[in-house]
């Protein structure tokens, strides 16, 4: 994982030499994991998400999304919006905290999502998603539809 978000940060730094102070939607990375660390300390992962996190256009930070697969038989948690809904997995807790706050303007796509009414901030994660949901996430995490950039 250290090595994908180490890419990702040489790439987004290119990226974001012509596009920082541009009025564009900022990048999304989408992370699919099952949530080990292979050779790097947790403290380094977190450092490097946070330096993800913290890149911006004039339109928003990028957004860290982590969709985390496990071997068991979790139930599936989606957007979650606090610790407690992730069943006391490590692994899952973790991502939650390498994940970005959706914005608020996403809310009324999420609430289809989870079939709730929700008014506060989602994390940017997934656990045990089935394919139809993580499609939905996508279309969350990368709109290109002109009406969610105004």
């Amino acid at each position: 994982m250290h090595k994908a978000f180490k890419k990702a940060i040489q790439l987004l730094d290119s990226w974001m030499m012509t596009h920082h102070d541009q009025d564009c939607y900022p990048p999304t990375i989408i992370n699919i994991t099952d949530g080990e660390f292979n050779g790097c300390p947790a403290e380094e992962v977190q450092q490097l998400a946070n330096e993800l996190k913290a890149m911006h256009t004039n339109d928003g930070n990028v957004l860290l999304w982590n969709i985390h697969v496990t071997a068991g038989h979790t139930d599936s948690v989606i957007l979650p919006v606090s610790l407690s809904e992730l069943h006391d997995n490590t692994y899952s807790k973790t991502l939650y905290s390498l994940s970005s706050l959706l914005p608020l303007r996403y809310n009324d796509m999420i609430s289809k999502v989870r079939n709730d009414d929700s008014s506060v901030r989602h994390t940017a994660m997934s656990v045990n998603a089935d394919m139809s949901t993580l499609i939905q996430l996508m279309d969350i995490g990368t709109p290109t539809n002109i009406s969610l950039n105004k």
